[in-house]
């Protein structure tokens, strides 16, 4: 710190970067526990959110690749199917739900079109939630190490809540 004057704010940027993407993954990891359902059209994603999710707030998380595949997507008078919503943080809705976009490996792995569409909220449930912790921790040979931890857990609570889909469309289209 007296070496640096800035170092404080560029620590706590990293620590609440570290912390959400910590996070991000760790409910990620929940999202995929939800009922396994394949698709391979826009009418498949459209069953998929108009049946079993009535009671709950509708919403997207999807992988990049999966944001991609429709993005591309157009209905019979070649409209596309993503909707240019102010209310979502991506600035699109599909079916009238905002969409969020996450790196592929966090609901899959790379190159795969996977999405959570349902309630998260309800979905998964936050049962550990410790803050986080930044140290100087000594090692084994005889440094000092600067450490940040993360006390928190994730839980699926309401396994109704949300479907998890696997996007593949069909060659051609």
């Amino acid at each position: 710190v007296q070496d640096y004057a800035e170092i404080k704010s560029i620590v706590a940027n990293f620590v609440s970067e570290a912390k959400a993407l910590t996070e991000q993954y760790a409910i990620g990891g929940i999202l995929k526990q939800a009922v396994a359902t394949p698709a391979t059209t826009a009418d498949d994603l459209k069953t998929a959110f108009n049946t079993g999710l009535t009671n709950y707030q509708k919403q997207w998380i999807v992988s990049e690749s999966f944001y991609n595949q429709i993005d591309l997507l157009k209905d019979a008078q070649g409209r596309y199917l993503l909707q240019d919503s102010i209310a979502s943080a991506t600035g699109k809705s599909l079916f009238g739900a905002p969409v969020t976009v996450v790196p592929d490996d966090v609901l899959g792995v790379q190159g795969q079109a996977t999405a959570f569409v349902g309630d998260p909220k309800a979905f998964a449930l936050e049962t550990v939630n410790g803050d986080v912790a930044v140290e100087w921790i000594k090692n084994e040979d005889f440094s000092t190490n600067f450490a940040v931890l993360l006390r928190a857990d994730f839980k699926a609570a309401d396994d109704k809540a949300g479907k998890f889909i696997t996007f593949g469309a069909p060659a051609g289209k």
